[in-house]
């Protein structure tokens, strides 16, 4: 009865949120963005004051490098995660390097920085390791022409990449760490919210026996809702494949009934019952998701 009140009552922000961020993966992301940057910075600032001075050029890569590092590497396991991360920092200082030395001729900087651009790009066919170390590369030679340091100042610099990829695998690793299972639950348990809600203002329309633009439009705004939740609950669905969980035999796809919403508003109410009915069989129960033990 909370998914019916809290349709009728107005905003709930809660339910807003799982709406959006049905796993809150995306809110994880952008604390551990957030977290690192905060670190980072204040292990530089550290070193800075304690040690040995930095160039402001450590800092704009430390800043920068920390939110990359947050949402550019998406290898599977912590000890892939960290030499992506490594050989970010190490493209990192060489790309630095090379708009230091270009410095001092401008069309040939220009044309370096559209090259490695290219590669940027055509790294994405190496697999998300190619895609980082690619994206480490556009933004640490973007950030070398713009504070253009010495080649002098590269030792001091190369500082500012590496501690952001050390502080963030220990973020993502240890403090915010990635759990598939508690994901796909949460994920589950949005998608059964999503279609309950559905199904209340179904009812509560079959109960008025009509409906008007008013309805029609909250009821395709409750569907476009549960579109995204479930191709979010695809993904880790998809997780559970290559982890080699039990799945249904053949187990159906939750986007095939989620394309029976799309259709016009006389055969909404209809459909989207029959739709949530088929979401709801192909839901799996928390049982089915094995525990950390079982690979």
């Amino acid at each position: 009865m909370r998914g019916q009140s809290s349709l009728l009552s107005g905003f709930d922000f809660r339910d807003w949120l799982l709406a959006h961020d049905p796993a809150l993966s995306r809110l994880r992301v952008a604390s551990r963005v957030t977290l690192t940057i905060a670190l980072s910075f204040g292990a530089l600032l550290a070193i800075h004051h304690l040690l040995f001075p930095l160039p402001t050029a450590a800092y704009g890569l430390g800043i920068v490098l920390s939110i990359e590092g947050a949402v550019a590497v998406k290898d599977k396991g912590s000890a892939s995660q960290l030499v992506t991360r490594l050989f970010g920092c190490a493209a990192s200082v060489c790309v630095v390097g090379l708009a230091a030395a270009l410095e001092a001729n401008r069309s040939v900087s220009d044309a370096a920085f559209l090259l490695i651009i290219f590669l940027a790009a055509a790294g994405r066919v190496f697999g998300p390791r190619g895609h980082a170390i690619g994206m480490f590369a556009f933004t640490s030679y973007f950030m070398g022409a713009y504070f253009r340091p010495s080649i002098a100042e590269l030792p001091l610099i190369a500082i500012g990449p590496v501690a952001p990829a050390l502080i963030g695998h220990v973020v993502r690793s240890l403090v915010l760490p990635d759990d598939w299972r508690r994901d796909l639950l949460r994920s589950l348990e949005s998608v059964r919210g999503r279609i309950n809600q559905i199904l209340f203002k179904i009812a509560a329309l079959a109960s008025v026996g009509r409906m008007t633009d008013k309805d029609a439009q909250e009821l395709r705004q409750l569907e476009e809702r549960l579109k995204e939740v479930v191709l979010m609950a695809e993904g880790f669905r998809d997780h559970r494949r290559e982890c080699s969980m039990p799945a249904r035999s053949p187990p159906p796809s939750w986007l095939s009934a989620c394309s029976t919403l799309t259709l016009p508003p006389r055969a909404r109410l209809y459909s989207v019952r029959k739709a949530c009915r088929r979401l709801l069989s192909f839901t799996p129960s928390s049982r089915e998701i094995p525990s950390p033990g079982r690979r």
